[in-house]
């Protein structure tokens, strides 16, 4: 740990810019929610929320585990930072268009229900996009995590503004999961300006055969531990959309958004500290 001023400073900035892009994006997030919530009414409210819960379980799986791994690496050898993202990249985007594929066949043999599968095929390009986390995880090995903050929040903003013109043109229920999907997407294409301006290349990330072998040798473990803790976190909307219907969990969802406000506390002192200990 740097406990030089300077090196208290940093850290203290950084995770001051993680703390203002996640309160800013909370903020935007529970206003334009309100807004859909209400519009939608419980029951396509809950349905969404049914599919985006289901959506994220799978999500959790297709990581691996490798984000963990990855952002230890990172701190570890900087110079090998094209090397590390391009390998975490291809598998990512294999491993979550392997998962995308077996949600698609199993969502067309298990239900009928036209906007439920409309709802699973948009949703699921999410997690495929999340590939490009490995962006963030670059920033937050050099400490750096103002451009990802300011990035995240801008396409939290875009993708609001998208939903409340749907709310007022009296739009679908898929067309706001598209929305969702755009978020992503916004977030892509912000990702890539911010680590362009901060001096990185995606054209020179490069794929390496051992250092994938060891993603996946340490990665399985760390992803069971990851869907434990996500099922334990999301598997309560999953079953009341199950065993009850989707009314009932657009309710429960509404509620637990409010309640669990405060989590990102933790997570963001842990994202922002890590490189130091």
């Amino acid at each position: 740990m740097d406990f030089t001023r300077s090196g208290i400073q940093r850290y203290a900035l950084n995770t001051g810019w993680l703390f203002a892009g996640r309160v800013s994006q909370i903020l935007i997030g529970l206003g334009v929610t309100i807004v859909v919530a209400r519009h939608l009414g419980p029951q396509q409210f809950g349905l969404l929320n049914f599919v985006m819960a289901s959506t994220f379980l799978m999500g959790v799986a297709a990581n691996f585990g490798m984000d963990g791994i990855a952002r230890r690496v990172l701190v570890e050898q900087r110079d090998e930072s094209d090397r590390i993202s391009g390998t975490y990249f291809i598998l990512a985007t294999g491993f979550a268009l392997l998962v995308y594929a077996a949600m698609a066949m199993a969502t067309l043999l298990l239900t009928d229900d036209p906007t439920r599968i409309q709802l699973f095929l948009i949703l699921g390009g999410v997690f495929v996009a999340a590939a490009f986390r490995i962006i963030d995880l670059w920033f937050n090995a050099r400490v750096n995590a103002g451009p990802i903050a300011m990035a995240t929040s801008m396409s939290v903003l875009g993708a609001g503004l998208v939903k409340l013109w749907m709310v007022y043109a009296n739009a679908e229920l898929p067309w706001f999961a598209a929305a969702i999907l755009l978020e992503a997407i916004l977030l892509i294409l912000l990702r890539g300006i911010a680590y362009r301006r901060a001096g990185g290349s995606m054209g020179q990330w490069r794929f390496d055969p051992p250092l994938a072998g060891m993603f996946i040798k340490n990665g399985w473990l760390l992803m069971l531990s990851a869907v434990a803790t996500n099922i334990y976190m999301k598997l309560d909307q999953v079953m009341l959309g199950v065993l009850i219907d989707d009314q009932t969990v657009g309710i429960y969802a509404a509620a637990v958004r409010l309640s669990s406000i405060w989590h990102f506390i933790p997570v963001i002192l842990a994202t922002s500290l890590f490189p130091a200990i």
